[in-house]
Order: C-alpha cells, then structure tokens, then sequence
C-alpha cells in the first residue's frame, strides 16, 4: 500500500549469544522508528535530511566495452552509464593512530575498522569470542562485522593500480582474504557469510567450523533494507535512500542494460541509471533465498542474476551481477549474456566526466580465434563463480 513500510531486514538472523543483544538493540529501535506507517495525504519527500546508512562508491575509474578498457564514452554514445562514469558517495577514509593502535575510519559509513587482521584464522566462535575481548585503541566495543559491512570495503578498481594507495584500502592476509562475518542464514544453522575481498570480491556461505582471517569492527550497526512502496512504479530503500525500478524488465546483454537505464523515464524522472554491484548489494536480506529480497515490496524478482554497471576489472569481458536467487554476487557475467535489469536512481551522484580522461586508450592486437573462456568451476561447492546462463 502506498506510504507503508515494508522492514524486511534491519538486522540478520543472529546467533544465540548473550552478547548479541547488545548488538540488536540499536538496530531494533531504527526498526521501531523506521517502520512507523507514513501520515495519510502526506506528500512523500523526495530526499529526507539524512539517511542511516550511505553506499560508498566502488573506487572503479575505467570504462570498459565487451572486451577491454576504452575512453569513457559521452551520453548516448555506445557504454554510456557505466560505473565509472558516476561518483555516486565518494570515499572519504583516515587512518588514525591511537593508543598505540592504527584504526580506519570510514566517513562514508560511520564505522571504524581494524586496521591489521587478528593473528591468524579463527573458526566462527572463537572468531566472535576474539572481537568480544578485544581492546584496541582505548575501545572495548568491537564486535564481528556483518556481512553487509564487509561488502562496504570491498574495492572494484584495477587490479595494480592507484587504488593501492587510497585511505580506504586494507592490508589483506596471505592466502585466500576471506573473512568471518556474523550473518547467519536462517538455513542451514551449521553456515555462517563470509566475505572475500581482493580480486575475489564475494560473500560465501561458509561451514562455521572452517577458519577464516578476523576483522573487527566498531560503531553504530548499519541497518538492513528498510522499504517503502511509493505507488508509482518505484520502490525506496528508507536505509540508503536509493530509489528503485519496482517492475521487471526482459533479460538484455550488459550494452543493453546501460543504454535502457540511462533512457528510462520513470515517476516524473528521467536520471536513472544501471546500479553498481555495491548498490545491488543494498538489497538483499540473507534471511531469504529465491528470490533474496521482499518479493512483497518486488513482486515480480526473478531468482536470476541481474546486471551492474561494475565490469570485472581484471577481465574485462565479464560484469559483476548479483544473483538473487542466493543474495550473492559473482563476477562471472559474461557481458553478452542476457541478465535482468533493474535501475536505480539517488545518493550523492557525482558524474566523473569529464574528470575522467577522454582520450582513445590504445587496444590491444587483433587475435583471431582467441575465445574468451569462463572462470574455472572451483573443487567446493559454496564457491560457484560463474552463474548459468538464463533459459530464453
């Protein structure tokens, strides 16, 4: 109904600990606050003071076609829309020292990190018995990250490039970066999320026996989705205040995607555009699979991958897509395959250019017969890089 809230994620399914609920309690007053029904006749504000949580920028700077890295392209030229092309919440990070103890502080999200990794891989409990007990920098309140503040660090530039240097990079640990959160699927008990960082950029349902690198974090929790159907055809995150396209559109190539986005008119707008994987991400509640988000607020959610505007930057021929029939994002899809689409529009929207350099970058040498091959399928079963094509 017009003007209603539907609150379908303002904190995970979380484990039977006595110190959770210190957790929970911040997040279940927002859910109080935020799931209050709108005042009847009352216009609905396009842009409130401020929102509870702000999506930071994926750090990606090049554009890229179906196969390399080009010159960012005009409006209405072939590309246009791409990630790189928005600066949508710009990073704005610090690295503190204090007392004795060099912490990260992130503007954009309000929380503070560990900077350097615990000494070695933990299993899940011993992982949340760790961030309990910790006192770092003069704090006591550390705890383990959910998985929706993990993805909040994940870095979608080039590989080897400038963003080795940003304020908002972390040190990651020898071997597989891959890092405990406290996010718990409602099935099975035996699984926790953990979130890869890196070149891997993936959240993984993991068995909590298994040990992974611990990074706490501390600060007030970011709430889950918070949606509210505004009865034009759009749909408003209350948490981010990113607007979304509610109804569904027909699977289209990643070329396709950006030039619908970027033509759609829509609810008296027209500065829509295709959602970086870190705006996807926003969405999912990891209580739910097939489709993993409200399919009360979109009823009509394919349980199939959908499009970003974020182009895996160390293959080109592949964008990242979030597959919401697990609520997990891959960067196995393969820019001509035909993926769903749904188009976003909010935040602090900066377009680059033409900051971003417009001159032809040089392409590398024509090779005939060279195919392109897909990821590798790993040994494990949670680690599923490539999704399925769509059945057409």
């Amino acid at each position: 109904m017009t003007g209603m809230i539907s609150s379908t994620c303002t904190t995970d399914a979380r484990s039977p600990r006595p110190s959770g609920w210190s957790r929970l309690l911040p997040a279940l007053l927002a859910l109080l606050v935020l799931s209050q029904p709108a005042v009847a006749g009352t216009s609905r504000p396009d842009k409130p003071a401020a929102w509870p949580v702000h999506v930071p920028d994926t750090g990606q700077n090049a554009c890229y076609d179906n196969l390399h890295r080009i010159a960012c392209p005009p409006p209405g030229a072939p590309f246009y829309g791409q990630d790189a092309e928005y600066l949508v919440n710009p990073p704005r990070c610090e690295k503190k020292t204090v007392a004795g103890a060099t912490l990260l502080i992130d503007h954009v999200t309000g929380l503070t990190w560990q900077l350097q990794t615990a000494p070695k891989p933990l299993d899940w409990s011993a992982a949340l018995d760790y961030t309990d007990a910790l006192a770092l920098g003069g704090f006591t309140d550390w705890r383990l990250p959910e998985s929706r503040e993990l993805r909040t660090i994940m870095r979608f530039g080039e590989p080897g490039g400038k963003e080795k240097k940003e304020a908002c990079r972390f040190p990651l640990p020898a071997g597989e970066p891959c890092f405990w959160s406290f996010t718990t699927r409602k099935f099975p008990a035996l699984d926790a999320q953990s979130v890869c960082l890196g070149a891997i950029n993936q959240v993984r349902d993991t068995n909590k026996d298994l040990k992974r690198a611990v990074r706490a974090v501390r600060g007030k929790p970011l709430p889950g989705p918070s949606f509210r159907d505004n009865g034009d055809g759009t749909v408003t995150d209350l948490s981010t205040g990113l607007e979304w396209q509610q109804t569904e559109t027909r699977p289209m190539t990643w070329q396709q995607a950006l030039a619908y986005c970027e033509r759609l008119e829509l609810a008296g707008h027209r500065d829509w555009r295709l959602p970086s994987i870190r705006e996807l991400q926003t969405l999912v509640d990891p209580r739910l699979q097939e489709p993993a988000l409200d399919s009360k607020v979109f009823p009509g959610c394919r349980p199939e991958p959908y499009w970003s505007s974020t182009t895996r930057s160390d293959r080109p021929a592949f964008a990242w897509t979030m597959d919401f029939s697990t609520g997990l994002e891959y960067g196995g899809g393969y820019k001509t395959r035909l993926y769903s689409v749904r188009a976003v529009r909010g935040g602090d929207v900066q377009r680059r250019q033409p900051a971003v350099k417009s001159l032809p970058l040089p392409r590398p040498a024509a090779q005939p017969g060279k195919k392109i091959h897909p990821f590798p399928r790993p040994a494990g079963k949670e680690e599923l890089l490539e999704p399925l094509p769509l059945e057409m």
